[in-house]
C-alpha cells in the first residue's frame, strides 16, 4: 500500500510505500510521527466503518427512547417505553431502518413501528409523542457521508489534538491524504475553517477489515496492573485502543485461532527467551513469571525494557497481531540496549516473514535500523523493505526514498559521533600540549 500526504500539519508532500517494513530515519522533530499518526488514523476510522455509522444511528436512536420513558411515583420505578437493553429495542431499531427510503423515513411509519413496540399505553396524538417521532425523523435524515466525514474528523482530532491544520502555506487552508490499498483507495480532504478543521469531502473511502496497532510508550503495559489502571484520565485515541487490546482477549474461531498459534510459537518463545519470563494468572490478577523466581512481579514493576517486549509478547496472546495486520512502531529503540535493539528488529522481520504484517518504524538509531536491514536479508525479505530519510528543510518536512542508498541514513544519524570525535579531538591534543 502507499500513503500520500498532502499540505498536512509541516509535512507538503509525500510518498510512503508500505509493503512490508518500512523504516523512516531521522532526527527529532522531522515529521516521522505525523506520518504515523495519519496511517493509525485512516486504518482506525475505516476499520468497520459500515457497523460504526449503523451504531451511531442506534445510539442516537437509544437515547431518544430511554428520554420517553418516566418515573412512576405510585410504583416507585422508571417506566420504559420500550427497554433499550431489551431484544424488543433492537428489533424496533432494524424496522426503522428498513423502513428508510433514501435518507428518509415517514412520520407514519415511525409512529405505527412505535405504537407496536411500546410496553405503556401512551397517546399517540399527543403532541409531545410527536417531537419525539421528529427527532427519530431527523436521526435518519443525516446521511451515511455526514457521520462518515464526523468519525474521520474524530479520530484524527484524538491523534492529532485537534490541531493538524496546515502549517505551511497559509494561503491553502487545504490539506488531503490518500491511502492506496491494491486497486482501491481512501481519499480525504480537509478544510481549514473559521471554526475549525473540517472533513471537507471523502473522495473514496473502503472499509478496513484489519485492526492496526500504534505502539510508542511501552509503559501503557501498566495499565494491566490494578494499581495503575485507573491513573490516566484520558488517553490519546491509539492509546484506548492498545489499552484493550492488552485487557481483552480478541474473539477468534478456534480453527484461525489453533493456525496462528502454530505461527507465532516460535516467535512467542524466542521473545520468553530473551525477556526469561511470560504472563501468569496470580490471584486473578495478570503478573509476570520470570524465570528462577518462585514468585511473580507486578507488571508495574518491570524494566521498560522488558516491558517493550512483553507488549509484544501480549498482543500476541491475545490474538491481536495476525495476518495482513498493520503495525506502526514510533521509535520502539528508545528504552533498549543496543544489544536487544537487534533482537526486537529480528522480531519484528520475523513476524513480517510468518504473517505478512504491514510495519511502519519510525527511528533514530543506526543500531535498530542496521538490524532491520540486515535480518531482512537473514530472513529473505529485503525486496518488501523500504527506507526513507526525513529532514526539515526550510521547515518543511521532506521524505527522501533511500532504498539503493540506505547509507545516507547512516552518514546523517553518525553526524553526533563526529562532532563527538571533534571534541574528542580537541582535548586529546590539549591534554597533550600541556603534559
Amino acid at each position: 500500500m502507499k500513503l500520500h500526504i498532502e499540505n498536512f500539519a509541516k509535512i507538503a508532500n509525500a510518498d510512503i510505500e508500505i509493503n512490508g517494513i518500512t523504516v523512516i530515519a531521522g532526527e527529532n522533530n522531522t515529521g516521522k510521527s505525523t506520518v504515523g499518526k495519519i496511517l493509525y488514523s485512516l486504518f482506525d476510522s475505516f476499520y468497520n466503518i459500515t457497523s460504526k455509522i449503523n451504531l451511531q444511528r442506534k445510539y442516537s436512536v437509544r437515547s431518544i427512547i430511554d428520554d420517553l420513558g418516566y418515573y412512576d411515583p405510585e410504583k416507585d420505578d422508571y417506566n420504559y417505553f420500550i427497554d433499550i437493553h431489551s431484544d424488543d429495542f433492537d428489533d424496533m431499531y432494524d424496522t426503522l431502518l428498513n423502513s428508510v427510503k433514501n435518507n428518509k423515513i415517514l412520520a407514519s411509519d415511525v409512529q405505527t413501528i412505535l405504537k407496536f413496540y411500546s410496553h405503556s399505553n401512551y397517546d399517540f396524538d399527543d403532541e409531545e409523542i410527536n417531537d419525539y417521532i421528529t427527532r427519530i425523523i431527523d436521526v435518519f435524515s443525516i446521511t451515511d457521508d455526514q457521520i462518515r466525514r464526523n468519525l474521520v474528523l474524530k479520530t484524527f482530532n484524538a491523534e492529532f489534538n485537534n490541531d493538524f491544520y496546515t502549517k505551511i502555506d497559509k494561503k491553502n487552508n487545504e490539506s488531503s491524504v490518500r491511502l492506496n490499498i491494491k486497486s482501491q483507495s481512501i481519499d480525504l480532504n480537509f478544510a481549514q475553517t473559521s471554526s475549525g478543521t473540517i472533513v471537507e469531502q471523502i473522495n473514496r473511502f473502503l472499509p478496513i477489515s484489519s485492526q492496526v496497532i500504534y505502539l510508542d510508550n511501552p509503559g501503557i503495559i501498566d495499565q494491566l496492573d490494578s494499581r495503575f489502571r485507573f491513573r490516566i484520565v484520558r488517553n490519546s485515541n491509539h492509546e484506548d485502543n492498545l489499552i484493550r487490546k492488552l485487557q481483552i482477549e480478541n474473539q477468534q474461531n478456534v480453527v484461525d485461532e489453533t493456525m496462528m498459534q502454530h505461527k507465532i510459537k516460535v516467535i512467542k518463545d524466542k521473545i520468553t527467551e530473551i525477556i526469561h519470563g511470560s504472563f501468569v494468572v496470580d490471584n486473578k490478577k495478570l503478573k509476570f513469571k520470570e524465570e528462577g523466581f518462585e514468585s511473580a512481579h507486578v507488571i508495574g514493576n518491570l524494566s521498560t525494557g522488558v516491558k517493550s517486549f512483553a507488549v509484544l509478547l501480549r498482543l500476541l496472546d491475545n490474538g491481536y497481531i495476525n495476518e495482513n495486520s498493520c503495525i506502526i512502531l514510533d521509535e520502539p529503540e528508545v528504552h533498549l540496549h543496543p544489544k536487544w535493539q537487534l533482537k526486537y528488529a529480528e522480531l519484528l522481520v520475523m513476524l513480517q516473514e510468518q504473517l505478512d504484517l504491514h510495519v511502519l518504524i519510525n527511528s533514530h538509531s543506526p543500531y535498530f535500523i542496521s538490524a532491520i536491514e540486515e535480518y531482512s536479508k537473514e530472513y529473505n525479505i529485503q525486496d518488501k523493505c523500504n527506507y526513507y530519510l526525513a529532514d526539515l528543510k526550510s521547515n518543511v518536512a521532506c521524505f527522501k526514498n533511500v532504498n539503493k542508498s540506505t547509507g545516507e541514513i547512516y552518514d546523517k544519524l553518525a553526524e553526533p559521533f563526529d562532532e563527538l570525535d571533534r571534541l574528542m579531538s580537541k582535548h586529546n591534543k590539549l591534554n597533550g600540549e600541556i603534559f
